[in-house]
């Protein structure tokens, strides 16, 4: 008489590999819900801006600088451009690029269309670096989290300067950021993905 129903049949691949095959499908899973969240967050791009015209699809930036009537003082300005309306808010820091020392130079603001930031140019003697950082909500803005960041190793070269804030002021508007960058003199389009 055969014994085949009391024999025990073991599984074609073996316990060890029953074990590992399991734990294979664990890991797989938990590998696939991992990225799916981080697929659904939005990444954060970071692009260098460096020139005095900075234009993305989804935001521009113009520097200027105004000089004083007299002496060595001179104030930075930042027209800040939310070109898609897709930010809500924008702060920048100031970075020292070889103690990596940063400092918030603008705290945290709410943007709408655009936004014009001063800057006295004796702050980048010290904290030569800026970092433009555009958020998408205000719960972003307080967990630090921005959409968007347009990093500069200072005061671009051909900044313009002027004498006046009438000139300044003039220039900043004038200045053309969105639909036909290519209008703009050293503008630099940057691409998103």
């Amino acid at each position: 008489m055969s014994r085949l129903c009391c024999q025990r049949v073991e599984p074609p691949i073996g316990r060890s590999g029953l074990i590992a095959l399991l734990l294979s499908v664990v890991i797989i899973a938990t590998s696939a819900t991992s990225a799916t969240k981080a697929f659904a967050q939005k990444p954060h791009e970071s692009l260098h801006g460096a020139h005095e015209v900075f234009i993305s699809p989804d935001a521009a930036i113009v520097w200027a600088v105004q000089k004083a009537p007299t002496g060595d003082k001179a104030t930075v300005w930042l027209r800040i451009v939310n070109t898609a309306n897709k930010f809500s808010h924008i702060s920048i820091d100031g970075i020292d690029p070889f103690s990596k020392k940063r400092v918030r130079v603008a705290a945290g603001q709410a943007l709408q269309a655009e936004a014009r930031i001063e800057s006295d140019r004796d702050s980048f003697s010290d904290l030569p670096s800026r970092e433009v950082h555009f958020y998408r909500s205000e719960e972003d803005l307080r967990a630090e989290k921005p959409a968007l960041t347009v990093y500069y190793l200072g005061v671009p070269d051909q900044t313009p300067e002027f004498s006046s804030r009438a000139a300044l002021d003039s220039y900043l508007s004038a200045a053309k950021l969105a639909p036909s960058p290519a209008a703009l003199p050293n503008a630099v389009k940057a691409s998103s993905p």
